[in-house]
């Protein structure tokens, strides 16, 4: 996971699919493969092996970190009612601190048309993260390919976002 956050993906996808392979039954190899899939635009890819990582311990203690990055990874695949459902289930289930569907909520909403749900869950996000930008998320969401970074931004953007 770490080599996927500072942009060694080709190492990030090897090391997970090794930690697969010595352990098919690991839910750390396979959710760190899913993670790794899923900044590497393989989001078919992490939502396979996300789902599996949830399959294998469905009452992990970073369950919350899972499912939202599986909500995230439909998103990504253009699944965006998929997404929205999972987002609301992660929600529902006590991941209600948890920051990354807070943060996702509006994009999810500007890309499913909801505009005027999408705007105040845009005003949530910013009164319980004021300093949220693009550039903050650039840095927080390392896409290997810019075009990932743009559709992972472009809900906001129907939204009338332009931070």
């Amino acid at each position: 996971m770490t080599c996927a956050m500072i942009g060694q993906y080709d190492t990030a996808i090897d090391n997970s699919r090794k930690s697969v392979e010595l352990n098919p039954s690991s839910y750390v190899g396979h959710g760190s493969l899913g993670f790794a899939c899923f900044f590497n635009g393989q989001f078919a890819e992490a939502v396979a092996e996300l789902e599996t990582a949830i399959r294998l311990s469905p009452n992990d203690l970073m369950l919350p970190n899972v499912v939202s990055l599986l909500a995230s990874s439909y998103y990504m695949s253009g699944d965006y009612e998929k997404s929205l459902e999972i987002a609301l289930a992660c929600r529902a289930g006590g991941a209600r601190s948890f920051r990354w569907p807070i943060v996702t909520w509006p994009t999810r909403l500007g890309q499913l048309g909801r505009i005027e749900d999408g705007r105040r869950a845009l005003e949530k996000l910013i009164e319980l993260a004021p300093g949220y930008s693009t550039e903050v998320a650039r840095h927080t969401v390392r896409f290997r390919h810019e075009a990932d970074f743009e559709h992972y931004m472009a809900g906001l953007r129907k939204l009338g976002w332009s931070g």
